[in-house]
Order: C-alpha cells, then structure tokens, then sequence
C-alpha cells in the first residue's frame, strides 16, 4: 500500500497539479475500496500538510492501517465505511490472535466426545436454542480442568505469544483509520442504519454467512447513494425518507430457523443406516422379480431317473423340455428341467392371481421409491413428525405389498393341483422373505424418529414459552456459539 501511494504521489498528482494541468484548481479527494481504501487513507496522510483541504473516503478499508493514535489525528479528513459483518475491515493481527485463544477457549470447553459435538454442530438450530445446546456441549468457564496436558500445554503456548508479541512489531495494534461509519442490517432485509462506530468495535472478527458477502462493492454503491451524512456528529438515514427502526433483540423469527443444510445429518447415522438397508431390499426384490425360481413344483417321472422339478417366477418361468422319445408330451411326467427362464405364453392360465401379483409388486415399487427418496432427504432437511409418520406408513405399505406378492406367488403355479406335486418356495421367494423383514425393521426405524421428532417439536414449544429455561437455571444465556 505504502509503494502505490508513493508512485501515485510522484506521478500522478504532478501531472495533475502542474501548470499546464486544467485541474490544477480542482479540490483533492481520495477515494478506494478494501485494498483501495488502504492506499488512499496513507496517501491522504502523506499528502494532507500540501493539501489542508484534502478529504479521504475509504470504504470497508482493512483494518490494519494506522494505530489507535495516528487513526484519531486522521479523524479530520479520513471518514471509513464499513458494512455489518464485512471481514475486511476487522483483518488485523491481534483479531486473528483473538480468535485463536477463544477456538481453544470453546475447545476447553466442550465436554462430551468430539464426535458427537461434530454432529451437534451439524445440526440447524434458531439463535435463541443456542444457549440451550451450549449448556449440553459446554461446560461453564470456571469449570474448565487446570490439570491437564492440554491446558498445560496451551498455556505454555499462550505465554511463547504474549512475550513474542511483547517484544516484536506486532506489539502496536493496528485500527481502521479516521471516522467510521457502520453500516447495519438490524432486520435483515437490506434496510441499513448507519451510525458513528468506535475503532474499538471491530477488534473481534464476525463469523458469519455474510462476512465476505458483505464486502461487496457493487452492493454497496446502492447503499451508499441511499445513506447522508447529517452534521458533524450524526448519520441519518435516507432510505425512500423512512424512520429509523429499532428492532428488540429477543424477538426472534422463525425464520431465522435454517431447516436445509446440504448432507448436514440433523438427525445422525440411522436414516443413513435405513437408506443403506432400503437400497438392499430394493436390490433383493428387483433381483427375485427378474428370477423365475419364486416357486418350485416338484414330482417324480417315470423316465426320468430322480425327481422333476418346474419353477416359477412372477414375470418368468423355467421352462421344460419335452421328450419326444415317450411320444407326445400328454402329461407333466413327459417334460424334462431345463435353466433357462422365459417370459409367460399369453394363453397360460393360472387364473387371476399371477395379475394380483403384479399389481402389488408395482405399489411395493412406487411405495418404496417415495420412502427412500424421503429418507435421503432427511439428510439435509429437517422433518417434521407428521412427515416421518407418512415415511413410517410409506415402509409398512412396502412390507405389506411384498408380503402379498409372497402369498399369491404361492398360489399361481397351475402344477401344484397335479398328483403327487409338491410345491416348495425357491430361492427368489427367500429373497423376498429378506426384504419383507428389512423394510419392517425400517418402518420400526422410521416410526422411532417420528416419536423423537414429536418430542423435540414439543420441547421446542416448551422453550418458547420459557418453560423449560425456567426449569434450567444454571444456562448461561449469553454462552457464545463455539
């Protein structure tokens, strides 16, 4: 910054103010935004004993330019705009010291596994319940352990810094310089107020989901164009000519509530656990649906050596072969095994159960499809009871459905009518049996989230009203977010 406000001196305002110049006569005003605004504000200070009358507007300048006292001497003829939780403007060494100890502050905190903060974390949660989760996460500061490694090695850490920092440059702290003017967003919906701020406002860095948005410069013009100053010791606001508006800090919007976070897990490991086991089921059923061993009619033939066996599938069967050698195929005993599945001959009569089974193998299909689609959701978005009870109803109806297709696949096997057949369920019919028990246990997972979402939601009710607060005295309300 000092190099290019150098070069600017020496070149460019002596063109600029030479004889020959047209604006020789013209008043000097300094402008820049972010690394601009940083430039001009040393420019301004090299440049204001040749130009009394020179004025410096940084807008959202770093906030590592001058020190404390330099900064108030340039009250004069620098003004600095910075806007709400704009990081810029608060980047300096000591706040990047400062946030450090506080991280390990919070870290010496927390009192339950780093695994289960991780997926606290995760979880949306409005800012009037972060008290709430502080005090299950947090133990209170005077609780923190002295004894151990950690400790003892932070605080052998902390006192390296303090006498680096005590003896080395970075001792003298560094402000944003001149006035400055804060630019708040009280209600969140783009109506600024600006007021004059202290330096001593912005020595902490705001984490928050606008701190680089807030940076903007494009932004910022509108705002600026709808902001006046109004004397030497108060910011008025101009925006479309509306009052002022002062906002309560306890009144809290729903809204404020962030029920999407992309893969946030808000309700841990089991609707990834009953996705896993529904992405199964749905494998062994579509498996057991291409096969054509759901039932298995065996018999015994008089010119074969052993025991003939048929097989049927709900779109498919095995064929058999005929053997010529006997004459014409008459009866069942003239048919030989053969492997190969092939698809139902349309006059092939087994009444109207095969069409049932098909029925309900598809509503098992489209039921199961919603409910997984539904589960995978839940990953990222926050359900209510009702939406888990439709999911739990959703998974019941694909347990039934499948069940049904078991029952009447052992029903539609013409050949089980004939003498001496035995019918038997195959393979595919197992596979069924399977998935039929994977989508109960995943309806019986389904059904224990409703309830847990029917306590939490009366929970929250319950903290709304002050009640449960009430009932906890020992939270902190003014615990930070870790």
């Amino acid at each position: 910054m000092f190099t290019i406000s150098c070069f600017f001196r020496s070149k460019v305002l002596k063109t600029l103010h030479s004889d020959q110049s047209p604006f020789k006569d013209y008043p000097l005003v300094l402008c820049g935004h972010s690394l601009g605004a940083g430039c001009a504000s040393i420019l301004s200070l090299m440049l204001r004993p040749s130009f009394p009358s020179l004025q410096c507007f940084a807008y959202e300048p770093p906030g590592c330019i001058f020190d404390d006292e330099l900064s108030e001497e340039c009250s004069e003829f620098i003004t600095s705009f910075v806007r709400h939780d704009d990081l810029v403007p608060r980047l300096s060494y000591h706040n990047f010291e400062t946030l450090r100890d506080e991280f390990f502050n919070a870290f010496a905190r927390i009192k339950v596994p780093k695994i289960e903060l991780f997926f606290h974390l995760k979880v949306p949660y409005s800012e009037r319940f972060v008290a709430l989760r502080n005090a299950q996460v947090l133990r209170p500061q005077e609780d923190i352990p002295t004894g151990t490694i950690f400790n003892e090695q932070l605080e052998l850490f902390r006192a390296e810094r303090a006498e680096k920092n005590s003896r080395g440059v970075n001792r003298v702290q560094l402000f944003i310089p001149g006035k400055i003017v804060h630019l708040v967003d009280i209600s969140g919906d783009g109506n600024y107020v600006p007021y004059w701020a202290r330096r001593g406002e912005f020595n902490q860095l705001e984490i928050s989901k606008r701190m680089y948005a807030d940076h903007d410069i494009h932004s910022l013009v509108g705002i600026l164009r709808d902001t006046r100053l109004g004397g030497a010791n108060t910011v008025s606001l101009a925006f479309h000519n509306a009052p002022l508006i002062y906002v309560d800090d306890e009144d809290d919007s729903e809204n404020d509530v962030r029920l999407f976070a992309f893969c946030s897990n808000p309700y841990g490991k089991l609707p990834i656990i009953l996705w896993v086991l529904g992405l199964i089921a749905t494998s062994l059923s579509t498996n057991a649906s291409i096969g054509c061993d759901f039932v298995r009619v065996s018999f015994d033939a008089a010119n074969v050596n052993g025991t003939l066996s048929l097989a049927y599938g709900i779109f498919t069967y095995e064929l058999l072969d005929c053997d010529t050698s006997t004459g014409p195929c008459d009866k069942i005993q003239d048919y030989m095994d053969n492997t190969e599945c092939v698809p139902y001959p349309p006059k092939l009569e087994h009444g109207g159960y095969g069409q049932t089974g098909l029925i309900f193998h598809g509503l098992a299909g489209i039921f199961g499809w919603f409910a997984l689609s539904m589960l995978l959701i839940s990953m990222c978005f926050i359900f209510k009871q009702r939406t888990w009870g439709i999911i739990t109803v959703l998974l019941l109806g694909v347990t039934l459905f499948e069940g049904l297709v078991l029952i009447i696949g052992r029903e539609f096997s013409v050949w089980c009518s004939e003498p001496d057949a035995v019918c038997s369920i195959g393979a595919d019919a197992i596979k069924v049996i399977v998935a039929c028990c994977i989508w109960f246990l995943m309806a019986i997972g389904s059904g224990y989230l409703a309830m847990v979402g029917k306590r939490s939601e009366t929970r929250i009710e319950n903290i709304g009203e002050g009640n449960e607060l009430e009932e906890s005295p020992q939270i902190d309300q003014k615990t930070q977010n870790p």
